[in-house]
């Protein structure tokens, strides 16, 4: 069990039932959406609930936390994924090795091993992740088509644009398509986006 970290004093302090609180984090519910694919403030307080598990080390009380939806779930992998060093990498590892066959589990396991350059066991992760419903499946989709074509597996790549195609309003659709485009020889196609 890792110790606490930095947020933990914070969350000490912080009061969630707090109408200030409620109040600045209604002013910004637009960025909550984006950015944490969560529908209203209550969901968000519900997620920083569970972080509080998270930094003292208690991964298993924050994903069995009683408000702990599967899209819940991915949106707290998500949040400590990009954003804490101690807790990040740690939550996916422990919680992987007690649930071996969670899909959110393995598409977190699979950018792991993507950072790590182990590409294989990238995309292996990743297949594992398919059907997904608590992933957005265009950022899926970005990393499924990136192992693919480092492992050069043309039928993959081939089959995650075709479904690509319907997030062209996506900038890093946009991205991973030219990419895409260049690794097959098309690069007037990938001068068109």
């Amino acid at each position: 069990m890792a110790g606490p970290c930095r947020y933990y004093g914070l969350f000490r302090i912080i009061d969630l039932g707090a109408k200030e609180v409620r109040f600045v984090l209604e002013g910004n519910i637009g960025r909550i959406r984006e950015e944490y694919v969560l529908d209203n403030v209550g969901e968000f307080l519900d997620l920083l609930d569970m972080c509080r598990y998270v930094c003292v080390g208690d991964y298993s009380g924050a994903w069995n936390h009683d408000k702990a939806t599967p899209r819940m779930r991915a949106g707290l992998l998500n949040a400590l994924f990009s954003s804490c060093h101690i807790h990040g990498f740690r939550i996916v590892r422990e919680l992987y090795r007690r649930y071996p066959s969670g899909k959110v589990l393995n598409y977190f396991m699979g950018l792991i091993f993507f950072r790590e350059r182990k590409i294989g066991c990238a995309l292996e992760h990743f297949l594992k992740a398919q059907g997904c419903e608590s992933l957005r499946e265009p950022t899926y989709l970005h990393h499924l088509l990136l192992s693919a074509m480092f492992t050069n597996n043309r039928d993959l790549a081939r089959k995650c644009v075709s479904r690509l195609v319907r997030y062209l309003d996506n900038v890093g659709v946009h991205m991973v398509l030219i990419n895409y485009y260049i690794y097959v020889g098309e690069k007037s196609r990938a001068g068109s986006f």
